[in-house]
């Protein structure tokens, strides 16, 4: 047989078990697909395969992580951007660099509650973003998952969430040289305690400080004492978020 027929028989092979529904365990979002992850999504099928077909099988479910990632990537990016107009209508943001530079150049209480709106808030008036972006994305793929009795979320919407996680921590570190400030989600230790640790939050707000910034050198707390409160005013018939921010110095 032929390299050229070899290598034919193994994208038919590799083809054909892409085809069939996928395990939503796939791959993790975090680290590089390894044949142990992809022998055990697959199952039985990949018994007496030929290590060619296997290897090129690994390869193939790499390159699809690779794939959602890039395209997930650009998905959050453009939320994230659309978030932020909302809350500065008129302005000339239209980019995630831009809105970087942003947050670099405005250490105050009022940017972090718009950059804190942009990456968390408008994301909890959005219930099952990440899963509705998956559907997209295996829709236009062609891709499905298999039923199986774990019903946690699948690896496509697990890889786009995290996404988000990546260019918050890009944004944040926009900051580093000059106010130093983060905007997190997160409470820290010192905001938590045995009665309050397992305490749940509220969409739209935080259970301790959502930021901290560097003030006349010293870092400083900002608690708002109402969060996010949300404006929905109906304009053309649709509902448009913006957001009004109360910042209470600690």
């Amino acid at each position: 047989m032929s390299a050229d027929s070899e290598e034919s028989t193994e994208e038919s092979a590799v083809a054909h078990l892409i085809a069939q529904p996928l395990h939503p365990e796939l791959f993790k979002p975090a680290g590089v697909v390894t044949e142990r992850q992809v022998l055990s999504a697959f199952g039985n099928v990949t018994v007496g395969l030929h290590k060619d077909v296997i290897a090129a099988l690994v390869d193939k479910v790499q390159g699809i992580k690779t794939d959602v990632r890039s395209w997930g990537l650009q998905k959050v990016r453009a939320k994230i951007v659309q978030n932020f107009t909302q809350c500065s209508p008129g302005g000339s943001i239209c980019s995630i660099e831009q809105v970087a530079e942003y947050w670099k150049a405005n250490g105050t209480a009022e940017a972090a509650g718009k950059l804190w709106y942009a990456c968390y808030g408008a994301f909890d008036d959005e219930p099952g973003w990440d899963v509705k972006l998956e559907k997209e994305y295996m829709g236009m793929c062609e891709y499905t998952y298999r039923e199986i009795e774990d019903k946690r979320k699948g690896c496509f919407a697990r890889t786009i969430g995290q996404r988000k996680t990546d260019i918050i921590k890009m944004i944040n570190r926009a900051s580093e040289k000059t106010h130093q400030g983060v905007i997190r989600l997160q409470r820290l230790p010192e905001e938590m305690d045995e009665k309050t640790k397992y305490k749940k939050r509220k969409k739209g707000t935080t259970l301790g400080g959502f930021v901290t910034l560097d003030v006349d050198g010293h870092q400083v707390e900002y608690e708002p004492g109402q969060p996010i409160t949300d404006v929905k005013p109906k304009i053309d018939g649709e509902k448009v978020s913006t957001c009004l921010l109360k910042a209470i110095l600690n």
